[in-house]
C-alpha cells in the first residue's frame, strides 16, 4: 500500500472555492478521496492521537469524534445540509477494515492515513489498485512539514483566488453566522474582533503555504486559480489531470461528492454548483471602496504573485489606506437580523458593535502599519 496512489494535499488560505476543486476530482476512477474535508493532521492533534496506544481506542476516536463518524448515516455538505446526502459507504465494513489494517501495521501518522483511506475503498467496493493517487483535503489545516516526513515526495494543490473575493467570502461567513464583525463568545480578544481575525488568519495561511512550499521542489506544487475553473473550466482541469498524471475524462467537469451530484455551496445564499463565472466579481459589488483599497494593500505582494490586477493603476498607498481603513466596512454596523427578535438583540448590542469596531481598527491601523507581512517564497 505504502508504494501504491501518490498522496496529494489539496489545500488553500481561506475561501478560495477549493471545495469546488474537490467536488470536479470526486468521480474521477483513479482519484481515491474522502467526500469531506478531514483535514488529517489538525484532526490527528485534536483527537490527541500521539497519546493512543492501541488500535481498537484509535478507531474509536477516528469513527466516533471525526467527520468520519458522518460516513455512518451521511455527510451533509454544502449549501444545505439537511438535504445534501453524500455518502456510498459501508460503515461497519469500513471501520472493521480499518481496525485490521491497523493491527496489521502500527499507529504512526503515515499507518493511520493509509488505513483511513484503504477502509474507505473497501467499504465503497473500490479496487485499491485502480487509483493513481490519494488526494486528502487539507484546506487551511495543512502541516508542510509533517506530510513531508510521513510520506515519500507528497504533493500539494493550492487553490487560489483574488484576495477581495476571498476576503468578501469569508467576511459574508461571519455576517451570516454571528450577523455582525463581532463575536461576544469568543475568548480570545482576536476572536470577539471578527474582522482582526479574518485579516491574521488569512495572513498566517499565507505565510504558512509560502514557507513550507519554498522548501519543495516546484514541480510539487500545482497552483490553480479559482477563476480558471469557472472561466475555463476544461483546459483547467485537463492541466490538473496532466500534472496529477491521470486520464482526462468527462467527469472532471462535473461536481460530485462519492459520486452524488453535488448541489454546491455559497456564503452568499445562492448554491454555486459547476462553473459560474458570476462569482468572480461577485467582490466588485459587495465590497465597499475603501474596504477594496485595504485588501489591494495588505495582500498587495500576493496578488502581484499571482497576477491579479489593482482596481486602480498602482497599489494604493499608505495615506489612502489609512484613512479609508477608518470608515466602517459595509455590514460592520448595520441591523442584519431578519426576524423581530434578532433586529431586537441587533439593537441591544449596537453599542458593542460600535466598541469592536473602534478596537478593530486599532488593530486593523497596526496591520496597514506592518509592512512586513509576508515571508519570502
Amino acid at each position: 500500500m505504502h508504494e501504491g496512489p501518490k498522496i496529494i494535499f489539496l489545500v488553500c488560505a481561506g475561501r478560495t472555492g477549493s471545495s469546488f476543486l474537490h467536488t470536479l476530482l470526486d468521480s474521477h476512477p483513479e482519484v481515491l478521496m474522502l467526500p469531506m474535508e478531514l483535514s488529517f493532521y489538525r484532526m490527528w492533534d485534536r483527537l490527541g492521537c500521539d497519546q493512543v496506544k492501541d488500535a481498537e481506542e484509535m478507531v474509536r476516536r477516528w469513527t466516533e469524534q471525526s467527520k468520519l463518524a458522518k460516513l455512518a448515516d451521511n455527510v451533509n455538505y454544502g449549501i444545505d445540509g439537511s438535504t445534501n446526502a453524500y455518502t456510498s459507504c459501508d460503515f461497519p465494513i469500513f471501520r472493521d477494515r480499518f481496525l485490521c489494517l491497523l493491527r496489521e501495521t502500527s499507529l504512526s501518522r503515515r499507518d493511520v492515513f493509509y488505513a483511513i483511506h484503504r477502509a474507505y475503498a473497501d467499504a465503497t467496493g473500490g479496487d485499491l489498485s485502480r487509483y493513481q493517487v490519494i488526494i486528502e483535503f487539507s484546506a487551511i489545516y495543512i502541516d508542510i512539514g509533517r506530510a513531508v516526513e510521513d510520506f515519500r515526495e507528497p504533493r500539494f494543490i493550492q487553490v487560489v483566488r483574488d484576495h477581495r473575493a476571498t476576503y468578501a467570502s469569508i467576511k459574508q461567513h461571519f455576517l451570516n453566522t454571528r450577523r455582525g464583525l463581532f463575536n461576544l463568545r469568543g475568548k480570545t480578544l482576536e476572536q470577539k474582533l471578527s474582522l482582526i481575525r479574518i485579516f491574521n488568519n488569512f495572513i498566517r495561511t499565507i505565510n504558512k503555504l509560502r514557507a513550507g512550499f519554498a522548501a519543495l521542489p516546484a514541480d510539487h506544487v500545482l497552483y490553480v486559480k479559482q477563476e480558471d475553473l469557472h472561466l475555463n473550466l476544461e483546459p483547467t482541469m485537463r492541466e490538473v489531470a496532466g500534472w496529477l498524471q491521470i486520464a482526462y475524462e468527462p467527469c472532471l467537469l462535473h461536481s460530485t461528492l462519492a459520486g452524488h451530484p453535488w448541489q454546491g455551496n455559497s456564503a452568499f445564499g445562492k448554491a454555486v454548483a459547476g462553473a459560474t463565472p458570476e462569482v468572480t466579481r461577485r467582490w466588485m459589488t459587495t465590497l465597499s471602496p475603501q474596504e477594496i483599497r485595504v485588501i489591494e494593500y495588505v495582500f498587495g505582494d500576493d496578488m502581484e504573485r499571482f497576477g491579479y490586477a489593482y482596481s486602480a493603476a498602482r497599489r494604493p498607498s499608505r495615506w489612502q489606506v489609512t484613512c479609508g481603513g477608518l470608515i466602517p466596512f459595509r455590514g460592520e454596523l448595520a441591523i442584519l437580523g431578519r426576524s423581530a427578535r434578532h433586529i431586537a438583540l441587533d439593537i441591544m448590542k449596537w453599542p458593542l458593535r460600535l466598541g469592536a469596531y473602534l478596537m478593530s481598527r486599532f488593530y486593523l491601523l497596526r496591520i496597514i502599519a506592518d509592512g512586513k507581512r509576508f515571508v519570502n517564497g
